[in-house]
């Protein structure tokens, strides 16, 4: 779980505020925090070894947001209201298309950025207490080198 407050993530469950003390700095609290068997990711690291590993720096602040995004208040429980019957009033479903997206390329310890046409759709719930956002339903690379 992101700890944005401490621009770290921790397991769930972790209670890193009993531990973590303001007054000290950051490398001592992090020590005390291993030390006390509680596994974190500082983000300041996860930036550097994902450059490290061939990341470009578009793609670090991708991985960033990704990771970091909060879900709106209502967004989280979207699949369990449906599960449970409570539907929304109409789903939406808009396609788009777009040029010169970037894609990371996988080539094993490092990665290519490659320049790609693409299309998708997006879905949105109408109704009331549902998300108003549209949300990614499906995108895929069309075209490009």
């Amino acid at each position: 779980t992101y700890r944005r407050a401490r621009d770290l993530w921790a397991p769930n469950g972790a209670d890193i505020g009993k531990l973590w003390q303001d007054k000290r700095d950051r490398a001592w609290n992090l020590k005390r925090l291993q030390d006390a068997k509680i596994t974190v990711v500082d983000q300041a690291d996860l930036r550097a070894k994902a450059k490290d590993g061939g990341v470009p720096d578009e793609g670090v602040e991708l991985l960033i947001e990704l990771l970091t995004a909060q879900p709106t208040p209502n967004g989280a429980d979207a699949h369990k209201r449906l599960l449970a019957g409570d539907l929304p009033n109409a789903v939406e479903i808009c396609t788009f298309t777009g040029r010169g997206g970037s894609l990371l390329q996988d080539l094993g310890r490092t990665f290519k950025r490659r320049t790609v046409d693409y299309q998708g759709r997006l879905l949105r719930f109408v109704g009331e207490g549902w998300p108003k956002e549209w949300r990614v339903l499906e995108v895929r690379t069309t075209a490009r080198e």
